[in-house]
């Protein structure tokens, strides 16, 4: 019986782990300088990331901001994930957010155009760790100075095949049915 207890005890603890909701997350701001993949800033899921833009040195710039990358890292392998951005000024006609996997072009991207929350979606890859850049398409040196944006990466975690479960399941089962059988022969 006191197997039994410490099953059910382990069983209800882990259950009640995942119910815990996650904590809401942080405002973050963009640090320079994080203009390139190499360079980019390390941030965290459920943050609210607000950033700026600048294509030229006008108020409120000091210098050219091209882009701002992103690195997300601890993630669930094969789970999805959630990278919604806008830019509610839309003083520029409209931002890229795009993710990358290496200093190259973006593997995938979503336009925005202004106020309206885009997404761009996907699965997170076996190493848990992605990479997002936000630019502006107008050239350097453009007649607008500045666009600020928010972003933020909500990640969900890799769901169990119904095959899978069904024979997590019955593995248990027969764990509970062995060990009730092993107690009724030691009384």
């Amino acid at each position: 019986m006191a197997d039994l207890t410490k099953i059910a005890r382990a069983a209800l603890g882990s259950a009640a782990i995942v119910a815990i909701p996650a904590s809401a997350g942080a405002a973050t701001l963009d640090t320079e300088p994080n203009n390139s993949f190499a360079a980019a800033q390390p941030a965290s899921v459920g943050d609210t990331i607000s950033g700026t833009l600048c294509l030229n040195t006008g108020f409120p710039c000091n210098f050219p901001d091209l882009a701002d990358f992103f690195h997300y890292t601890g993630l669930p392998p094969g789970g999805s994930f959630d990278f919604a951005f806008n830019h509610p000024t839309a003083e520029f006609a409209t931002l890229l957010a795009g993710r990358y996997t290496s200093g190259g072009p973006a593997v995938d991207s979503v336009f925005s155009g202004g106020s309206t929350l885009v997404h761009l979606t996907g699965t997170i890859p076996g190493s848990g760790e992605l990479f997002f850049g936000i630019t502006s398409p107008a050239p350097p040196n453009s007649s607008c100075c500045a666009e600020g944006y928010t972003a933020r990466l909500t990640v969900a975690g890799a769901r169990v095949s119904a095959p899978a479960a069904i024979v997590l399941l019955a593995a248990g089962l027969a764990a509970v049915g062995l060990d009730t059988v092993r107690r009724r022969r030691r009384s």
